[in-house]
């Protein structure tokens, strides 16, 4: 918490069940969260509870990742620098998939998802390695395997590509008309 008093709303902050002040803005951690909601006298819901304890385990792996990771360029794939990068990488990742709180995309990230399914709907075989090379065509300059990754989840999660597997490989398409999954 930045300050123990709330400098628009004189009664004090107003967190909503969650990690900023709607009047001021200010922010608190999640373990100030849960420990708020577990010694409120009204509480929040379970539903609130579940939201906060996502954002925690979130917020504990990424900081596990930052632990376990590095910044060796090595990439033989099995040495004592590239396994705790990878291992790394994937906390990141879990980190991710359980969507806390506040980790909505943001407009960016829509506009550049959006951009990604038309390209996808024109038709072809779509990998991670595919989207990052279309991302660098089309100018996204930050996005990486990660993102492709990520991107791709969202798409096929909300049925707009289909996931095919096939012995060795994952790839995605546009989805049938009418939408649909395959895979």
């Amino acid at each position: 918490m930045s300050a123990s008093v709330c400098t628009v709303n004189p009664p004090g902050h107003d967190w909503q069940n969650g990690l900023v002040c709607r009047w001021c803005h200010d922010t608190r951690t999640v373990t100030e969260a849960i420990l708020s909601q577990l010694s409120s006298r009204r509480g929040g819901t379970p539903a609130d509870a579940q939201k906060l304890l996502d954002a925690y385990r979130a917020e504990v792996l990424r900081e596990a990742a930052s632990v376990v990771g590095n910044d060796d360029d090595c990439d033989c794939g099995g040495c004592d620098t590239c396994i705790p990068r990878k291992l790394a990488a994937r906390l990141l990742e879990m980190a991710d998939e359980g969507n806390p709180v506040g980790s909505a995309p943001d407009n960016g990230t829509v506009a550049r998802r959006a951009h990604l399914a038309q390209a996808i709907g024109r038709g072809g075989r779509w990998k991670s390695g595919t989207v990052t090379d279309w991302y660098a065509a089309n100018g996204y300059t930050d996005c990486t395997v990660r993102t492709a990754r990520g991107d791709l989840a969202a798409l096929w999660q909300a049925d707009v590509i289909v996931m095919n597997d096939e012995p060795g490989v994952r790839y995605y398409t546009a989805a049938r008309q009418g939408g649909g999954r395959r895979g």
